[in-house]
């Protein structure tokens, strides 16, 4: 069985080695929490990293719900978002969502 190669080299392999770090081996898209950030994260099964983070969701200036945002961390050490995950209506909600996500 082979290891998965990251797609990063400079500045964005410094940022990809801090967030896991403190990780000793990552399974493809299993969601891990970032020891060194303050974020969750996983490696999809080409080897880019993505950083998920809370948020609000408004609507006309109002909160409406919460979600996380998936961002991934681009080879040019910038990050894209990716996608939103379904919308819960209280952060105690979201927050059961991301233990959820943990196991």
């Amino acid at each position: 069985m082979g290891y998965l190669k990251n797609q990063y080299n400079g500045a964005a392999l410094a940022t990809y080695e801090r967030i896991q770090e403190g990780h000793e081996a990552i399974i493809i898209n299993k969601v891990y929490e970032s020891k060194t950030a303050n974020c969750l994260f996983f490696v999809n099964s080409k080897g880019f990293l993505h950083v998920l983070r809370p948020a609000t969701v408004k609507f006309n200036g109002t909160i409406t719900g919460y979600c996380l945002i998936d961002y991934m961390l681009t080879k040019d050490n910038k990050i894209q978002e990716k996608s939103r995950t379904k919308e819960q209506k209280t952060p105690e909600a979201l927050k059961d969502f991301i233990i959820e996500l943990l196991k």
